[in-house]
């Protein structure tokens, strides 16, 4: 293992490695000074909503919205910390000597791939374990500052599923007139077939300590057997906060979102929310190596300092602009019900436009360069 690493490090030049181990490290201290940042405007925005402070509450608020925020984020920052790598080598016109030497700049996309694809590693972790469970605690931690109950309002879409493969599925519940409403109850095998359903238009429940006692009338149970009448089906459930966490599909990681996805396309359920958030999360993956792999061939190509930050000032409001319009189109997918795969083809002409500012002499380089190094 260490002489398989030892060959990888050294089949990279020098320069490679500086460039990767800088940009590293700038985006580590961009990432703590932006994560710093989310924290205070957190902490600040909590004092605007709340109404029983408590200091260890706005903490943890603050904590827990700056691990859902900061890393939505990560492939701005990358940008950033691509600038600030390469930006002493134009200041100094050490580009220039590099060029002289017959190395173009398309051979400097490694460094930035290599360690940007093991940033997007990380932060696949984050959605699966980390963003999930720090969403859910910053939504409770909002309605305990807020003083509101957790068990009013309206949760939609929501989902239960015991042990026993049993799910339970309510389009829409009353949390504060104890009502759910378009229902159905599943039993499904290890391979997730049906083995009983029933449809519940309606059901009363009631929360008593720690259970969801759901009561509903006249449903009958569809199973390969037959149908099973019964006049009145109770379920119960632990209550442990879980009408809350459906009402978000930021609350799923991404094997609970794919299974939802699959699921709910079987039983005929609006599944669009939460094929949105998996595509969301998505291409912020795909942006977090995509961006820095481009701007570290666009901006050391840069001849001078004014070309350089016009070509940053180019990336960065391309790339917002790009967010704002993620965002718009997430308007469109909860209110309107607009297929969540459009959001797909919303980054193939963006991913166009910024291998187009790069050139086509540039990318046909980076293939040859790509072959070359591992051997296509």
């Amino acid at each position: 293992m260490k002489k398989t690493i030892k060959s990888l490090v050294e089949t990279f030049p020098i320069l490679h490695r500086y460039l990767g181990l800088n940009f590293f490290k700038n985006f580590l201290i961009i990432f703590i000074f932006f994560s710093l940042l989310i924290f205070l405007i957190s902490s600040l925005n909590f004092l605007n909503f709340v109404k029983s402070f408590s200091s260890e509450l706005m903490l943890e608020y603050a904590l827990f919205s700056t691990i859902v925020y900061t890393p939505l984020f990560v492939p701005i920052l990358e940008l950033a910390a691509v600038a600030k790598t390469i930006y002493p080598f134009i200041e100094r016109k050490l580009n220039w000597s590099i060029f002289a030497a017959g190395i173009p700049p398309t051979r400097f996309v490694f460094p930035f791939l290599i360690v940007s694809s093991f940033v997007s590693l990380l932060l696949t972790l984050h959605f699966q374990f980390l963003y999930p469970k720090a969403e859910y605690i910053q939504h409770l931690d909002y309605l305990r500052a807020k003083n509101k109950p957790l068990n009013e309002g309206i949760a939609e879409n929501f989902w239960f599923k015991n042990d026993k493969g049993y799910f339970l599925h309510f389009q829409l519940i009353d949390l504060k007139g104890k009502k759910a409403f378009d229902g159905l109850y599943f039993k499904v095998n290890k391979n997730f077939n049906l083995q009983k359903v029933a449809y519940i238009p309606k059901a009363d429940f009631k929360i008593d300590g720690n259970m969801i006692k759901i009561e509903a009338k006249n449903v009958n149970i569809y199973t390969k057997k037959g149908v099973e009448e019964k006049s009145i089906l109770k379920l119960k459930i632990p209550y442990e906060r879980k009408l809350l966490k459906v009402k978000k599909p930021s609350y799923f990681s991404l094997t609970e979102l794919k299974d939802l996805i699959f699921f709910s396309k079987k039983v005929g359920i609006n599944y669009y929310p939460y094929l949105w958030e998996l595509i969301k999360r998505l291409i912020v993956l795909v942006l977090s190596i995509l961006v820095p792999s481009v701007a570290g061939v666009y901006l050391f190509s840069s001849t001078r300092l004014e070309t350089f930050f016009k070509r940053i000032t180019l990336l960065l409001v391309s790339l917002i602009g790009f967010y704002v319009t993620l965002l718009l189109f997430q308007t469109l997918v909860f209110k309107n019900s607009t297929n969540p795969l459009y959001g797909l083809i919303l980054i193939i002409p963006f991913a166009v436009w910024l291998l187009a500012i790069i050139g086509k002499e540039k990318i046909n380089q980076v293939l040859i360069e790509l072959r070359d190094r591992f051997r296509l």
